[in-house]
């Protein structure tokens, strides 16, 4: 068996939130505003005219901006994928774009004969498993994966040996792991437990933040900053990774009996996740606002991914097919 990863390797647990999240702070801009006269100066009439009109200029111009980038959203449906006997559970673009993968309960499946060897050595290592597997994650150079299971462990698997053994087991989560984001140095994965735990590899430190909810998925920004967790109270939730202060909540999808995805688009500026009801969601990334929203399956939306550069999303659904969506 693989080295198992407990608290007392890793070093004191670090319980950001022990009673969940907490509340969104006062903005900077909030602070400073704080700081101005309570008095405020004259200002000259021609002046202040002048102020004006460019204030409505500036709001005219991002409001225009803004509508440009809601247009820019992908809808139109491309091209369907089949291939699949049951539902998808999930479908995702590589690092690239070059290519999609998909699995379901009757086979791991890829659009690109690129890829059929790998993934066949995968279909038939994942034979040696003695786990139900949720997720599963490459690192940077695809040399190692990192599985979340239904026996509440994240475990790294080493690519280039083809072992069954895993060369690590982190068993520290106390329900199902559903979901596992990598960056360099730390593994992220997050749990039916309510819990979102990051673990930093180089230094042997847990970092725990509770949601207070059922997390059956998670996903990082493209800057690395922020981690969008999707809750089964139909809420996805925005995760300041640093400190773990909960940045914002976005509802007005169903999530509450099966396992969603969520994911940002490739600018940072929306966010976007399925829907048990066969919808697909976009969010403003600030103000949280339901900004689009389109019927992409018959029944349940349990995958979405963006692609990295383009304006183009993939969506699988229990309905047996996978969707391209381009603007």
């Amino acid at each position: 068996m693989g080295r198992v990863l407990d608290s007392s390797q890793i070093g004191p647990i670090h319980h950001l939130h022990q009673f969940g999240p907490k509340r969104k702070s006062k903005s900077p801009r909030a602070v400073l505003l704080l700081l101005l006269p309570w008095r405020p100066l004259p200002i000259p009439a021609a002046e202040e005219e002048s102020v004006q009109i460019q204030h409505h200029q500036n709001l005219n111009l991002a409001e225009t901006e803004r509508e440009m980038t809601v247009t820019e959203l992908p809808r139109k449906e491309a091209n369907i994928l089949k291939g699949h006997e049951g539902g998808v559970l999930a479908a995702r673009f590589n690092n690239d774009g070059n290519y999609c993968l998909s699995c379901g309960k009757d086979r791991l499946k890829a659009y690109s004969a690129l890829v059929q060897f790998t993934l066949l050595c995968l279909v038939i290592g994942s034979a040696f498993l003695p786990i139900s597997v949720n997720a599963v994650k490459f690192n940077e150079y695809a040399s190692v994966v990192v599985s979340a299971g239904y026996d509440q462990s994240l475990r790294a698997w080493d690519c280039r040996s083809h072992s069954s053994e895993p060369i690590q087991i982190i068993d520290s989560f106390s329900d199902s792991v559903m979901s596992v984001c990598l960056t360099k140095t730390e593994i992220i994965g997050g749990s039916v437990d309510g819990t979102v735990r990051t673990f930093d590899i180089r230094i042997g430190r847990e970092i725990s933040d509770d949601l207070g909810q059922p997390v059956n998925c998670i996903s990082m920004s493209n800057d690395g900053n922020c981690i969008l967790a999707s809750c089964l109270d139909s809420t996805l939730r925005l995760l300041d990774r640093s400190t773990g202060e909960l940045l914002q909540e976005y509802k007005g999808h169903t999530c509450k009996s099966y396992k969603l995805d969520c994911c940002l688009t490739n600018t940072d500026a929306h966010i976007t996740g399925g829907s048990e009801d066969g919808f697909v969601y976009f969010w403003d990334l600030v103000d949280a606002s339901v900004v689009s929203s389109f019927r992409a399956h018959s029944s349940v939306v349990t995958s979405v991914s963006y692609h990295p550069k383009d304006n183009c999303m993939i969506t699988a659904s229990v309905d047996g097919t996978i969707r391209v969506w381009k603007t």
